[in-house]
């Protein structure tokens, strides 16, 4: 993909899933000032931020879903999908499963 149709593909994808520059600069490791010059074109193809957007803009912007009623398999890869792509939702959910292991534990007594 050219500079412009990278450059375009993310102002698209940006404004899809409202994101701005820094939350952008947070999915995808980067500093907001370096994905910024990256966005105004000052950039070389083998970039690792040109990498990270192209994949970015690869990724479907359509989050998957899940029934209540879908098999529990299912709901695990969904979620499992999300946290790969959102490394703070990863924070959240390793949080939560921490808290759902204190919950499990049988309490000993002191």
């Amino acid at each position: 993909m050219d500079k412009e149709r990278l450059i375009k593909a993310v102002h698209s994808r940006m404004a899809a899933e409202k994101l701005t520059q820094r939350g952008l600069a947070h999915r995808i490791g980067a500093s907001q000032g370096h994905l910024s010059k990256v966005l105004r074109g000052a950039f070389l193809r083998e970039s690792r931020v040109v990498r990270q957007l192209e994949t970015f803009v690869a990724i479907d912007a359509t989050p998957p879903t899940f029934n209540p009623a879908d098999n529990k398999d299912d709901i695990e890869k969904v979620v499992l999908t999300l946290a790969d792509q959102d490394p703070e939702l990863m924070h959240i959910l390793h949080g939560l499963m921490q808290c759902l292991v204190r919950r499990a534990r049988p309490e000993t007594e002191p």
